[in-house]
């Protein structure tokens, strides 16, 4: 099987988490880096890959199956419009865009040209989450009608049925089965298959959209102490 050829645009940390992921696929290949900045130089030539000043520059030079867009949040809705009209599928990093505003108007375009976007929120393609974890800590506890779950250690306290639901009743204590494994990479394989026309992208830009609303949303609330509606 040939692999799909991704480009990162965006040397920064996160741009090289990508490249690594790229670089370890079974399925794709890391084929070039785009960043203006002197650093890059150094980041392309331990990837050993060519390294491209600008978007245009790669797609009119070599032009590769995917991008991922790991570039600075105020460059995101540009960088993904050149990308949407060279007919090239991408990964774009979250934030969208940098307003809600923004975001609308390129998911607009999105909608209207049909183009294939995956947004980069590298959580939904985690097992578990994305951090180291210990066998006796959790921060997270998700509770329901017949028990919860902690997490990250994964520990579910349950009933088995309605009628032993009480105080006075024990529950049973197990541990979810899952297999912990790196979300950046789960999520390269993920764009590969997208931009292979394998797979829907789970986190649509619409999501991102949806996503950003919400953040908005709570520091408008945060600082004008009213409640927010979100359309």
């Amino acid at each position: 099987m040939q692999k799909t050829r991704i480009a990162v645009a965006g040397a920064g940390y996160i741009g090289q988490a990508h490249m690594g992921a790229a670089q370890a696929s079974p399925t794709c290949t890391l084929s070039a880096i785009v960043d203006p900045s002197p650093t890059a130089v150094d980041v392309a030539v331990r990837a050993g890959v060519p390294l491209y000043r600008s978007l245009d520059a790669l797609i009119a030079h070599d032009k590769p199956d995917g991008i991922v867009l790991a570039t600075p949040n105020q460059l995101h809705v540009e960088h993904a419009l050149q990308c949407i009209e060279a007919h090239v599928p991408q990964l774009l990093e979250k934030p969208i865009a940098p307003t809600v505003a923004e975001a609308q108007g390129l998911v607009d375009k999105i909608d209207a040209t049909g183009a294939t976007v995956l947004i980069g929120h590298h959580r939904a393609h985690s097992p578990i989450m994305a951090y180291p974890t210990y066998s006796d800590e959790d921060c997270y506890t998700v509770a329901g009608t017949f028990g919860s779950l902690s997490i990250p250690t994964m520990r579910m306290k349950t009933y088995r049925n309605e009628e032993d639901r009480s105080w006075w009743k024990p529950f049973d204590v197990s541990v979810a089965e899952m297999i912990r494994d790196d979300p950046i990479k789960l999520q390269m394989e993920h764009f590969g298959a997208v931009v292979r026309g394998e797979a829907k992208p789970i986190v649509s830009a619409r999501d991102g959209l949806q996503n950003l609303k919400i953040t908005e949303a709570i520091a408008e609330a945060a600082k004008s102490g009213r409640t927010v509606e979100i359309a």
